[in-house]
């Protein structure tokens, strides 16, 4: 999930504002990704529910706390339009793309929109230095991208658009 909701060094608060779309459009996000957020709200509120009926000191805060993220987690739902992806030979928004390095490592990757970037999953963004380098590439292309550890070159092995199981588990 996008880190809308961690908490970044020199941020007092545990809410983040969502990435900004380009003027005028929406943030792409697959079905999943919706769906994803979508259920995260409704537990979100219910989980409000609960602990506004509770008794104590902190109830305010979690309160307060909880209301931030609902009122974020609806802000990025407005600011997403669900694109579903159009497959073909090349690499594009919701493609599942099997890169190989130099030394035989491979590693699963699908593109996404912002909103529900998870490296742990193996969910990057589009707009990411990896995800630029990958739009439009084939099986057998090798890609050149910038990193911080410096310049890297990886080989697209596998590509599909069929759902995949979730490369963390």
């Amino acid at each position: 999930m996008s880190k809308a909701f961690t908490k970044d060094e020199g941020t007092s608060e545990s809410v983040q504002r969502p990435p900004r779309a380009a003027a005028g459009g929406k943030r792409p996000i697959t079905a999943e990704g919706r769906e994803a957020l979508v259920q995260l709200l409704d537990g979100l509120i219910a989980e409000r529910r609960t602990v506004a009926a509770g008794v104590g000191i902190d109830v305010a805060a979690r309160c307060a706390e909880l209301d931030g993220k609902i009122t974020l987690t609806r802000s990025i739902l407005e600011g997403t339009e669900v694109v579903a992806p159009v497959p073909g030979e090349g690499a594009y928004f919701g493609a599942w793309v099997e890169l190989e390095d130099d030394s035989g490592a491979r590693q699963l990757y699908r593109l996404v929109g912002p909103d529900e970037v998870d490296p742990k999953r193996g969910l990057i963004s589009i707009e990411s230095p990896l995800g630029r380098a990958l739009l439009g590439h084939k099986v057998g292309d090798a890609v050149v991208f910038d990193r911080p550890r410096g310049r890297a070159e990886l080989e697209i092995v596998d590509l599909s658009y069929e759902p995949r199981a979730d490369p963390s588990q």
